[in-house]
């Protein structure tokens, strides 16, 4: 296995906390703190320092951080690219969206909206549509780079697609994620309908990327335009992103990623210690050794596994 010197992606949640409760919402149950401003200003320069290409600022809702817009600015700094995911609520200010692009002019901003129906998109996320629609609109305005982000859900996934012809050319990428289940309970909401329904989605994403060549549709497993998508394509075994990734949550504790972040793959704490010498520790290396053999998360794309960031630890020292 080849080691990288550090990673080439980071994502850092730098709070739990969040005006909404999708029900969805992979990151519940929310609350965390936000992660300390000077601590999280020198986690970024060290990025700058060791050479990380992209990161993600997300949480819970970033925006709401008391330092949002100094820690935006300074990942600009940092790294070359930057994303934020953002439900919108505090972005449905224009004045907000105006200073969020003199702080990080470049950033990719990912906001969250499942439909265009905004009944429907309500339906999961209980308000915040409206506000969305606004952020996209604002943001395209000052000349931000947006993403639509959208979660499929038996309320949306037969609307979702519209969610193209509603925000082109101003919107030039779209994400469309299936419903990640957090407990056996969200698994029986998959059932065989909701993922036929998903697959056939995927699937007719590719014809509508020939429809709009200039846009980016986004999948789990790739771009829609390139081949006809399925939620069904997981045949790859070994855990990619723990060779190149980093998830870094409010509390500074340091995992391979997002959906593989419980103890069984904790690699440390970086509120004290260098996240260069986290990255290269025995721990992490041994972790990035047991995913050459299977993926970390344990996720599959149909939606019927339970990730690990969900599951209690298997073992008291799992990295051996």
């Amino acid at each position: 296995m080849t080691n990288l010197s550090a990673p080439l992606h980071v994502d850092f949640s730098i709070t739990g906390k969040c005006q909404l409760r999708c029900k969805y919402c992979s990151a519940m149950p929310l609350g965390d703190r936000h992660a300390p401003t000077q601590r999280s200003l020198a986690l970024l320069d060290e990025l700058r320092q060791i050479g990380v290409f992209s990161l993600l600022l997300s949480g819970g809702e970033p925006t709401i951080h008391p330092a949002f817009l100094t820690l935006a600015s300074a990942s600009a700094e940092a790294v070359p690219h930057v994303m934020i995911n953002t439900n919108g609520i505090r972005l449905s200010r224009e004045q907000f969206a105006r200073q969020l692009k003199n702080a990080s002019p470049n950033a990719v901003i990912a906001i969250s909206l499942d439909s265009p129906d905004l009944a429907a998109n309500n339906s999961n996320r209980g308000t915040g549509g409206s506000l969305a629609v606004q952020a996209i609109e604002n943001c395209a305005a000052v000349g931000l780079v947006v993403c639509i982000s959208a979660v499929l859900t038996k309320s949306t996934i037969d609307s979702a697609a519209d969610l193209v012809e509603r925000f082109s050319p101003i919107v030039k990428s779209y994400k469309f994620f299936p419903w990640v289940p957090r407990n056996n309970g969200d698994i029986l909401l998959n059932d065989e309908s909701y993922l036929a329904d998903v697959d056939a989605f995927y699937a007719s994403l590719h014809h509508l990327a020939q429809r709009y060549p200039s846009i980016e549709l986004l999948t789990p497993v790739g771009n829609a335009a390139d081949k006809e998508s399925s939620i069904g394509n997981t045949s790859r075994t070994e855990c990619i992103c723990a060779k190149a990734r980093l998830y870094i949550n409010s509390k500074f504790e340091t995992f391979p990623c997002y959906y593989c972040a419980n103890g069984d793959n904790l690699i440390g704490t970086c509120e004290l210690s260098p996240l260069r010498l986290l990255w290269n520790s025995d721990r992490a290396l041994a972790i990035r050794a047991r995913a050459e053999r299977s993926r970390l998360c344990g996720a599959s794309l149909a939606g019927q596994q339970v990730p690990t960031r969900y599951q209690a630890p298997v073992s008291a020292h799992p990295a051996q």
